[in-house]
């Protein structure tokens, strides 16, 4: 007989969320920019993808990728984030299945790529920070103790 599943990890953007591809296409008509501007940015304008790359990992501020992206796209960078992200919303079924986990005795916890949450907390606006999960994991800087108990991967974790 399998062991009962003792963990859910989940990814935030995308799955917690609705899709990445929805919130940006949406984000590109209300800024009133080319449609696949915004992800030409991101993923193949050499500096948006350095500045993206580095965000993720917490070796960049989300006020440096607010100028940089701003600056690509000829955009005001003032809350950039707050505006890139303001289309992408919880998913009803995946977010219910997680708090059902959880009040069946799961651990569940959050593994993603950082979005920065200075200004602009994008976890707590969207009601999934700290209280919802059990850990989590965003980005490089974001271990925490929870997580690096049992990932070795995490700087100072023990991996016991």
């Amino acid at each position: 007989m399998p062991a009962p599943y003792r963990g859910l990890i989940l990814d935030f953007g995308g799955v917690l969320t609705t899709r990445m591809r929805l919130n940006g296409e949406a984000f590109e008509r209300s800024e009133g920019l080319s449609p696949g501007a915004y992800f030409h940015a991101l993923g193949q304008h050499p500096e948006g993808v350095a500045i993206y790359s580095a965000l993720e990992v917490g070796e960049a501020t989300q006020e440096d990728w607010n100028r940089v992206i701003g600056g690509i796209l000829g955009i005001d960078p003032t809350d950039l984030m707050r505006r890139a992200l303001a289309n992408l919303d919880p998913e009803p079924q995946i977010v219910e299945s997680a708090q059902r986990a959880r009040a069946a005795g799961i651990k569940v916890a959050m593994l993603s790529n950082s979005f920065g949450i200075e200004p602009y907390n994008p976890y707590e606006d969207k009601g999934m920070w700290r209280d919802f999960f059990d850990s989590d994991l965003v980005g490089a800087g974001g271990c925490t103790e929870a997580v690096a108990d049992h990932l070795p991967a995490c700087a100072g974790g023990t991996g016991a």
